[in-house]
């Protein structure tokens, strides 16, 4: 393959993983929101209507599962259908625990769901943060969609220092470990009693490692030349 062929497929390569963690984080970004706004709505009695469990089964004989259910509430006066269960992202197999006791939860014929009072159609069951597969995006930010979110951000300084002289592309390395690092605080500060001891560990250490990030930026601050590169046109790291 030639270097101009290589060149093109290694760009494609990392759009798409620069493209997939935009994406993953616009997800994490929407979840806390949600997850943050629900604190406020407020608890109304409900009819469940429907209860399903649905299996999908990849080509590897890997099980996903998501549950799905259907419920009615009455808010001022006015009653509403829902179903939206959680603020989860999708179905997975590693979420088994937690739903189970959705599922067992759900069997009661009268259940009790939050309620958006800026708009009552708005509602949902289970409205805890859903820690296990915030960690696994998390996770797979660095590996291995980082690596088109640290090329994309280094290309995005360098063109910034070209325009305007200043060397910001020092600060890449810094600002990509917070952009990876920084969503796994929002568990830990927020949702702190729904962390298992796994989740603990891989959230732990991308705090850690965002924390470390803005040490690194006071110090390329204070420091003009702490992460200017030696050589000319060498990368920085």
């Amino acid at each position: 393959m030639s270097k101009r062929w290589e060149k093109v497929m290694g760009t494609i390569v990392v759009s798409v993983f620069g493209l997939a963690a935009i994406i993953f984080i616009s997800l994490l970004a929407n979840l806390f929101y949600l997850h943050a706004s629900a604190r406020h709505w407020v608890a109304t009695p409900a009819k469940v209507l429907n209860v399903e469990m649905i299996q999908n089964k990849s080509q590897r004989n890997n099980t996903s599962e998501k549950l799905i259910a259907k419920y009615q509430y009455r808010y001022q006066n006015q009653m509403h259908i829902g179903n939206q269960l959680d603020f989860s992202l999708g179905s997975d197999n590693f979420s088994g625990r937690r739903r189970g006791e959705q599922r067992r939860a759900l069997q009661n014929e009268r259940i009790s769901v939050w309620v958006n009072p800026q708009s009552p159609t708005q509602s949902v069951f289970d409205r805890s943060l859903p820690v296990s597969q915030v960690s696994f995006v998390i996770f797979f930010l660095i590996f291995p969609c980082g690596l088109g979110t640290l090329f994309l951000w280094v290309y995005l300084l360098k063109g910034f220092s070209k325009i305007t002289g200043v060397p910001t592309e020092r600060y890449a390395m810094p600002f990509w470990f917070f952009l990876h690092g920084s969503p796994a605080l929002y568990p830990l500060l927020f949702s702190f009693s729904e962390v298992s001891f796994s989740a603990f560990l891989i959230l732990s250490l991308f705090s850690l490692l965002a924390l470390y990030s803005l040490i690194e930026v006071m110090r390329r601050v204070f420091n003009p030349m702490r992460g200017v590169p030696k050589i000319r046109g060498a990368n920085i790291y």
